[in-house]
């Protein structure tokens, strides 16, 4: 992307020098030096980012490897996102004529967006003999409704996961929702 934008600015600036438009070549040329704080800037972040998330991966497979299983921890990976896919509430979205404009807009499910939103944030850790399930309970009244009316289904569900485990009825910490199970 910057690699295009550069070159657009210099195919500008030569243009701009062959018309003799001294304001408009230093213009091109401080937005050029400006553009190129900002790469320099972003690829930092980016490797700054990127080794932590490798140094905290490292962390926890190190972890996984001494006290447990690093299969677990990928079961714990696609497991979780299996069981995000598996709550993810899909519903048609009404759309409203708007009298005024005669514009059809299409207006998305608040209950809806906000189950979706809590059950985004859900985590299934696997280990040797307990597994841990944790979501974020939803804030509205309406969402909380669809979770606790999936509660079974949801023990149900990652009970078909792991068949070896025997899962407790769900317990609500505060604003996050478990589901803990023991090996048999």
């Amino acid at each position: 992307m910057s690699i295009i934008l550069n070159l657009a600015l210099k195919q500008l600036r030569q243009l701009f020098e062959k018309l003799n438009i001294p304001q408009l070549k230093n213009t091109f040329s401080l937005i050029q030096e400006k553009l190129g704080i900002i790469e320099y800037m972003s690829k930092v972040t980016s490797i700054i980012l990127i080794t932590l998330i490798v140094f905290l991966i490292t962390i926890e497979l190190i972890q996984r490897f001494r006290s447990d299983s690093v299969f677990n921890y990928f079961k714990s990976i696609f497991q979780t996102i299996r069981f995000r896919h598996f709550l993810k509430q899909y519903e048609k979205t009404e759309t409203v004529n708007d009298r005024d404009n005669n514009i059809t807009k299409t207006q998305l499910d608040p209950v809806i967006q906000n189950f979706n939103s809590s059950i985004s944030k859900c985590t299934i850790d696997v280990r040797n003999t307990t597994i841990s399930v944790v979501m974020q309970y939803p804030k509205t009244q309406q969402a909380q409704k669809i979770l606790r009316e999936m509660t079974e289904q949801i023990k149900e569900e990652i009970s078909n996961y792991n068949p070896r485990y025997i899962f407790s009825s769900p317990t609500r910490e505060g604003d996050k929702f478990w589901f803990k199970a023991t090996k048999v």
